[in-house]
């Protein structure tokens, strides 16, 4: 989880040796200064959530016009099955790719 934070708040996407090199120490260095409830938090609050929603808190908003906070348990778990992985080819991205 760490490494992709990285990737998705710090890198690009490049598929290259340099740029994995880049993740792997940036990752090292996250996990030294923040803990494990910290780097959840921080990749929770920057995960996609379809349309403009980058965030549990913006989603929350988005699709139930509610604080995290005030959400029940069946709005949790909606919103826990909403980020997707990003699926990238020469040809066209897709972004949240829903089957």
């Amino acid at each position: 989880m760490t490494q992709q934070l990285v990737k998705n708040v710090l890198l690009t996407n490049d598929r290259t040796v340099t740029r994995k090199i880049k993740e792997l120490i940036l990752a090292v260095q996250v996990e030294a200064r923040y803990s494990k409830d910290d780097i959840l938090l921080m990749y929770l609050n920057e995960a996609p959530y379809g349309g403009l929603s980058r965030g549990v808190g913006a989603a929350a908003v988005q699709y139930f016009n509610k604080e995290v906070k005030d959400l029940d348990l069946a709005e949790c778990a909606i919103l826990a099955g909403l980020p997707r992985v990003r699926i990238t080819t020469p040809f066209f991205q897709y972004s949240n790719f829903v089957y």
